[in-house]
Formats: C-alpha cells, sequence, structure tokens
C-alpha cells in the first residue's frame, strides 16, 4: 500500500499509553509513573498555527524519573503501525529544562520539512515515487507528539498525542471538555477546602462536566453523532468501583476493602500501609475526539477510624 494512503487517517485524535516492563499496574491505580494526559492548546491546527501540549504526569515519591524525551513527527504510518515515523529524517526532538514542561510545535514547518525530505529521496532513487506525498491532495493529516519516560527501575512509559493539522483549518474546531466540579464526599475539590476522609472506608469521587463545553463529530458513517464525556479515575491507593464511567454528571467509589484489593493484585499493596496519612486522586474527562481534561491531584487526609 502507497504510503500516502496510510498517513490519511481519520478525523480521530486520541493518547496511548505503553509501559514495557514485567506487569501492568492496573488502569485506576497510580502505584508507578503514569502520564494521565496530554492536553493540546488548540486541539486543531491550521496551517502556520502553534499548538502548545501540557502532560499531566504523576511520579511516585518512591520511584523518579531517569530520563525522557519528546518528539515530533509531521507524518506517521498510523495506529497499527506504533505511530511509527515516515522517515527518521522527519522526526524532530524537542528540548525542555523538565518532562513535565508544556511543549509547544508548529505542525506546518516540520510537515513542509518533512515533505522536502521525501521529496529528495524520491528524486534520488532512494524512495519509490508511489510513496512520496503530494501536498495538494491532503486536507488534514494527524501529526504526532510523543513522550517516552524512564523511570529509576528502567521501566519505559511511552505516550503519543495525535495532533490534526488541515490545510484549510474548519471555523469549528473540536473543543476539550470543560469540568463544572469534582466533589469528594459531597465537598468541592476545586476550591480550597480541605479533603478529609475515614481511614479505609469508602470515599465517594463525582465528576460533573459542563455539556454545553461537548461538541459533535462525524462517524465512520457520515453521520453527526454527539460526543460523550468518558470520565477516568485514578488514585494512590484503594481500588475504584468502575475504571472509568460515561456521562455528564457522574459517582464513582474508591473502595479498600480486602475483597477489592484482591481483583487488582499489584505490588506494593493497594491497601492503605501504616505510614499512609494520605492519598492523591485524579480524575481525567475525555470527548473520544482527542480532548481531554485532567482534574487533581486532590490530596486527602485521612483520619482514623472513630
Amino acid at each position: 500500500m502507497p504510503i500516502f494512503k496510510q498517513c490519511v487517517f481519520l478525523a480521530v485524535s486520541l493518547s496511548l499509553l505503553v509501559a514495557c516492563g514485567d506487569d501492568f499496574q492496573p488502569r485506576t491505580s497510580l502505584q508507578e509513573v503514569r502520564v494521565l494526559s496530554m492536553e493540546a492548546t488548540p486541539l486543531e491546527v491550521g496551517l502556520g498555527e502553534a499548538v502548545t501540549v501540557q502532560s499531566v504526569i504523576h511520579v511516585p515519591s518512591e520511584r523518579s524519573v531517569a530520563s525522557y524525551k519528546w518528539t515530533y513527527c509531521p507524518i506517521n504510518l498510523g495506529a497499527v503501525a506504533g505511530y511509527q515515523c515516515i522517515d527518521a529524517a522527519c522526526e524532530v526532538e524537542i528540548t525542555t529544562t523538565s518532562y513535565s514542561d508544556p511543549v509547544t510545535v508548529t505542525p506546518s514547518d516540520s510537515l513542509f520539512a518533512c515533505l522536502g525530505v521525501l521529496a529528495e529521496k524520491a528524486e534520488s532513487g532512494e524512495a519509490q515515487e508511489a510513496d512520496s506525498i503530494d501536498p495538494d491532495t491532503i486536507a488534514k493529516i494527524d501529526t504526532a507528539l510523543f513522550l517516552e519516560i524512564t523511570d529509576d527501575e528502567g521501566r519505559v512509559f511511552r505516550q503519543i498525542k495525535t495532533i490534526p493539522l488541515w490545510k484549510e483549518k474548519p471555523e469549528v474546531i473540536n473543543q476539550a471538555p470543560v469540568v463544572s466540579d469534582v466533589l469528594i464526599d459531597g465537598v468541592s475539590a476545586l476550591g480550597t477546602n480541605a479533603l478529609m476522609a475515614q481511614r479505609e472506608a469508602e470515599i465517594e469521587v463525582r465528576v460533573v462536566v459542563d455539556p454545553e463545553s461537548m461538541g459533535t463529530y462525524l462517524n465512520s458513517r457520515s453521520e453527526v453523532v454527539d460526543e460523550e464525556a468518558i470520565i477516568s479515575f485514578y488514585a494512590t491507593a484503594g481500588v475504584f468501583a468502575a475504571d472509568r464511567k460515561d456521562g455528564f454528571d457522574v459517582t464513582n467509589s474508591l473502595e479498600f476493602a480486602p475483597s477489592a484489593m484482591e481483583s487488582e493484585p499489584w505490588e506494593p499493596p493497594l491497601a492503605l500501609g501504616p505510614d499512609v496519612t494520605s492519598i492523591d486522586i485524579y480524575t481525567v474527562v475525555r470527548d473520544g475526539q482527542g480532548g481531554q481534561t485532567a482534574s487533581g491531584p486532590f490530596t486527602i487526609d485521612l483520619s482514623s477510624a472513630p
């Protein structure tokens, strides 16, 4: 198949997490380094327009980041190929002072540079003519930003954020979900309220999303479909009753019962150790079209049972 046909994707932006190691942590638990979200502003760009991506990363106190690398590729081979860049010469390495710093790129600048590389290789015979790309035929392409983190134990975590680049950007583009409130046991966590819970007691987490922040999209049958809010939950201890829920106003429960621990085998234990006096909770709302909004960490101080 010509590379061009592999490079023009469906109008869907998504993020993938790949952790390379002997085990994979439960989806809701934060026992290891975790890239929770990569939030792009704006979510879609036109020619000459820059985009800034802010990652939200949890690093446990007993872990550290040994190394990290940001790279950007304007043309890739899609999800089936692991978003491999079409040519190593098209990859752009981005330098930051910290793994958690925001990253800004101008996709069209890198795209035109990459097209130049491909054209030169086609002329020299290094690439097949069928694999060259005519920019006049491209209406939109999903470019890709990569973050690779290695922790102090040598575990590698790789996050990919696709950024749609339009030749002629539509007047209306996708927007990230807006979180109206996050309530912990009925108390708003978005304000200055102190968050407390009884040790090992079930904790209720409620997330409210502004429905006006959700848009529409065209599905594979060219039908206009409303976006749905997909809400993921994460905590440094305990197990959520559901790893994610759909809706604009959802409630989930964080449990510490031994029976809940059995369903999530992971070391160190998810149950609360004697030296743990607080836990952190995050929520991430995704719209399934590349928009994502993280909230947290919300630190809940634990009190002894009466």
